[in-house]
């Protein structure tokens, strides 16, 4: 049975908005588990990212496979081009929820770990950032794209507030170091995914566009 291109198309849709959804849920649960001070949730974090992994290669195959049989062109070959950027983006993310998991088993038997509010704001802002961005790119929205993209500099001013704050936090006390380090760790993770998600709204402006905006300062 002959596939159609429009048929490939919609289940490399379907497949990379299951990826954005697994690592969405994938955030929460690792910050849930950290909020809770939840091993065995933590612990299932990190062994669902078994699953995200498997979903990175499926998409890497029907990309594959668009590229080799049905030779996209114009809007498609855009399409396909960035949903295969997109899902190391979305794999990026889910090494990152595996790594918060990680902290949070060792931060389970600290009380009261320094700074989670701002943790859980830096959350908040990247997994709306990674839906929105999905959603721009799914729907050749540039004006959302945009909008995401500026909301990665406030993710960046958490990030700062938290450095700021753990140098002070472990010189008052040494033993503190390796729980300021994890805490460091959370959220750099939180950063990065921030940094992915701005990297899929600018996916997202191409496919609308046939514009590149990636590196525009870079003088070539």
């Amino acid at each position: 049975m002959i596939i159609q291109l429009d048929e490939e198309i919609n289940l490399l849709r379907k497949t990379l908005l299951e990826m954005g959804n697994s690592v969405e849920e994938a955030i929460e649960e690792a910050t849930k588990a950290l909020k809770d001070r939840d091993y065995t949730l933590a612990k299932q974090v990190i062994k669902n990212d078994l699953f995200i992994n498997r979903l990175e290669v499926k998409i890497d195959k029907i990309c594959l496979r668009i590229f080799a049989l049905k030779q996209p062109i114009a809007i498609d070959l855009r399409f396909v081009a960035s949903a295969l950027k997109i899902n190391n983006e979305l794999e990026r993310m889910g090494d990152f929820a595996s790594r918060i998991a990680h902290n949070a088993l060792g931060l389970s038997r600290i009380d009261d770990p320094p700074y989670l509010d701002e943790i859980y704001t830096m959350k908040n802002l990247v997994q709306q950032m990674l839906k929105l961005s999905l959603d721009a790119f799914i729907q050749r929205n540039v004006e959302l794209a945009q909008k995401m993209i500026e909301q990665d500099k406030e993710v960046d001013k958490h990030y700062e507030k938290v450095i700021g704050a753990i140098g002070p936090y472990v010189h008052e006390d040494s033993e503190r170091f390796e729980t300021g380090l994890m805490i460091i760790d959370i959220a750099k993770c939180l950063e990065r995914i921030g940094d992915h998600a701005k990297n899929i709204c600018e996916d997202a402006i191409y496919l609308a566009k046939g514009e590149i905006v990636k590196h525009q300062s870079i003088n070539l």
